[in-house]
C-alpha cells in the first residue's frame, strides 16, 4: 500500500517565519511502527559478475554515480543510476538493465525508513546470486551455493538484520541466473500475502 506522509517544515523567507507542509510518497504496509520502503530501487548495471567488489564503506550510501574499477580484462566504468518502480515483497524482473545473459550482474539500492531502532526480517529471492549489505555493512549472500529455490520469493531466504532509526540503505549485488533477473527484496510484513499467492 503506497501512503502519503506530510512533513512538517519551517523557513525564514523576507523576515517572515513561514510554516508548510510537504507530502511525500512511500510503501508502507500498515501502522506506524512498520517499516517504510522507497519507491524507486536504484540500479547500477550491466556489469560483469567477474568485476572486482566495491569497497563496502561505498555502499552506505546511494551515490549520483558508481565508478568500477577494471582489469586486465574488462575496462573501467562509470555506471549512471536507473530508477527503478517497484512494489516491496513483490518480484521485479530486471533484464532490461541486467542483460539477457547469465552473469550479468548490477548493483541494486532501496532506502527503508525505521521510526526505531531494531531488528527487522528481510525476506530475499533472486535468480540466482546476491550479495547484499546494510548500511555499508554485509548481512548476507547466496554465492556459493544460489538462490534455495525457484519461486525467487521473499519466502526464500528470511535475515535478520540491525536496523537503525531512521533512513536505512539497503545495497545487494545481484548477478542473474540463466531463467531470468528476478528479484524479491520485502520484509516481515510481506509474508503472509506472500504465501497466499
Amino acid at each position: 500500500m503506497k501512503r502519503k506522509q506530510i512533513v512538517m517544515a519551517s523557513a525564514l523567507f523576507a523576515g517572515v517565519s513561514l510554516t508548510f507542509l510537504i507530502a511525500l510518497s512511500a510503501h508502507t504496509h500498515g501502522n506506524s511502527s512498520e517499516l517504510t520502503w522507497s519507491e524507486n530501487l536504484i540500479v547500477f548495471a550491466p556489469l560483469d559478475r567477474d568485476y572486482p567488489d566495491i569497497d563496502a564503506d561505498a555502499l552506505a550510501a546511494i551515490p549520483e554515480r558508481m565508478p568500477i574499477e577494471g582489469t586486465d580484462a574488462l575496462p573501467s566504468l562509470n555506471l549512471e543510476p536507473e530508477h527503478v518502480d517497484w512494489n516491496p515483497g513483490e518480484r521485479i524482473d530486471l533484464e532490461q538493465y541486467i542483460g539477457e545473459e547469465k552473469g550479468g550482474a548490477g548493483y541494486v539500492f532501496a532506502e527503508l525508513h525505521s521510526p526505531v531502532e531494531r531488528t527487522a526480517t528481510l525476506g530475499i529471492g533472486a535468480d540466482w546470486w546476491i550479495e547484499c549489505w546494510m548500511n555499508g555493512e554485509p548481512f548476507f549472500d547466496t554465492l556459493q551455493a544460489g538462490n534455495p529455490s525457484g519461486r525467487f520469493s521473499i519466502l526464500d531466504s528470511r535475515v535478520q538484520v540491525e536496523l537503525k532509526e531512521g533512513r536505512n540503505v539497503l545495497a545487494m549485488r545481484f548477478i542473474r541466473g540463466s531463467a531470468s533477473a528476478s528479484l524479491s527484496i520485502g520484509d516481515e510484513t510481506m509474508f503472509a500475502a506472500e504465501r497466499r499467492r
